[in-house]
């Protein structure tokens, strides 16, 4: 495989395929405000259940990183694309850290 094939391979699966689960679970938490999360520690991580704002807030950021993963790796490694790119990629690294500010918000602050 040439150069620009395997180049065009890791764009469509880092930037498309693995993004869209992501994203799509995200928006799954966003509409039935209802998530799972991973709690606990080094040793004995668990899955909790998030309801409500909470769950927004998470699917808010699986969304954003399904975004910042696709602008960064489908778009910044296109040539011709790569200043669009690193604006998306901007742009939704601003969304992820807005994202993990209403997680705090919702989950610690409000309980």
């Amino acid at each position: 495989m040439t150069r620009d094939g395997e180049l065009r391979l890791i764009r469509w699966i880092g930037g498309i395929a693995v993004p869209l689960p992501l994203a799509l679970y995200g928006l799954r938490c966003i509409f039935a405000r209802q998530a799972m999360f991973f709690s606990g520690q080094r040793a004995s991580f668990q899955m909790i259940e998030l309801l409500g704002g909470s769950a927004v807030a998470v699917g808010l950021l699986y969304a954003h990183l399904a975004a910042f993963l696709h602008a960064l790796v489908f778009w910044c490694l296109e040539p011709r694309y790569a200043s669009v790119g690193r604006r998306l990629a901007v742009a939704s690294a601003i969304g992820v850290v807005a994202s993990v500010l209403l997680f705090v918000w919702f989950f610690i602050v409000r309980g």
